[in-house]
C-alpha cells in the first residue's frame, strides 16, 4: 500500500497524508520493514522518501527517519559510506525546515560520525591543515587562525555528490572552488582537497607555511602529511568577526 501512494503524484500523497492522524502517521512509519524484500536500493528509496520531507509532510519524513534508524541499528550503513553521506546531506537541507530542533532530527544528527555532523549542520566550513593549523583562503594562500571572511567555505551539492565528491565555494572567490572525497575521509579520517572531482588530479598541500601542489602519481609517503585537511564549523564566525571589529 505504501509504495504505490509514493510513487504517485505528490497531490495524492497529500491527500493521503491527510485521511491520517498523527498517530496512526507515527504508527505506519514505525511498523513499516524497509528491509524485508525492497521494493528498490535503499539509495534510491532515501531519495525517494527524502524529497519534500519537511514539516509540512511529517509521514515522509517519519518514513525516512524510519528507514534511517532501521538500516543504522543493522549496521547495513557501516560499510556504505554514500548512503551515509545521502542521508547526512538530505538531513542538512532540513536546516530551515521548523522541525529541525526537533529530538527526532537532532537524534539523527547526534548519532552521525563526526565528519558528517559537521557537513549536516554548519552553513559555513572553514579548511584547516591538520598538521600546521593553517586555514585555505582564495588562491591558496594560507593563514594562522580564522581571522577573516575569506576563510570560509559554503558546500554546493552538484553533480558529483553522487560518487561522494563535494564542492566547496569560497565566500569572497565563489569561483575558488575545490573539491573533497567524502566516503574516502570516512575511511582515513583526513580529506585531500583536489581542484576536480577526480581522484587522480593534484592534491593541495602545505610544508613549512606554504602551499604546493602534489601530483598523485609522484606522491612520496614522507610528504602525506603535507595534504592532510581537516573541515571545521565556522558557521558563527561571522558574528564573532563583526563583535571584534565593533570594539
Amino acid at each position: 500500500m505504501l509504495l504505490p501512494q509514493l510513487n504517485g503524484s505528490e497531490g495524492q500523497f497529500e491527500n493521503w497524508t491527510r485521511q491520517l492522524s498523527a498517530e496512526e502517521q507515527q504508527r505506519l512509519a514505525w511498523n513499516v520493514n524497509f528491509l524485508e524484500n525492497p521494493p528498490m536500493e535503499y539509495g534510491e528509496l532515501q531519495q525517494l522518501l527524502s524529497t519534500n520531507s519537511s514539516i509540512q509532510n511529517p509521514l515522509r519524513l517519519r518514513l525516512w527517519l524510519s528507514l534511517y534508524w532501521q538500516l543504522r541499528r543493522t549496521s547495513r550503513l557501516d560499510n556504505n559510506h554514500q548512503l551515509l553521506l545521502d542521508f547526512a546531506l538530505s538531513l542538512r537541507q532540513l536546516q530551515t525546515d521548523p522541525a529541525w530542533n526537533s529530538s527526532q532530527l537532532q537524534n539523527m544528527l547526534l548519532s552521525l560520525p563526526s565528519a558528517l555532523r559537521i557537513l549536516a549542520r554548519s552553513r559555513w566550513l572553514c579548511l584547516e591543515h591538520d598538521r600546521d593549523l593553517l586555514y585555505l583562503l582564495p588562491a591558496g594562500a594560507l593563514q594562522l587562525g580564522a581571522q577573516s571572511r575569506c576563510c570560509m567555505w559554503q558546500l554546493a551539492l552538484v553533480a558529483e555528490t553522487s560518487h561522494g565528491w563535494l564542492r566547496l565555494e569560497n565566500l569572497c572567490e565563489m569561483q575558488d572552488t575545490w573539491f573533497i572525497n567524502m566516503p574516502q575521509q570516512l575511511e582515513s579520517g583526513f580529506y585531500l582537497l583536489q581542484r576536480a572531482p577526480n581522484s587522480n588530479s593534484s592534491n593541495y598541500c602545505s610544508r613549512q607555511g606554504s602551499g604546493y601542489y602534489e601530483e598523485v602519481a609522484k606522491k612520496k609517503a614522507a610528504a602525506e602529511e603535507d595534504c592532510y585537511w581537516q573541515l571545521n564549523d565556522c558557521s558563527g564566525l561571522p558574528v564573532l568577526l563583526k563583535r571584534f571589529y565593533e570594539t
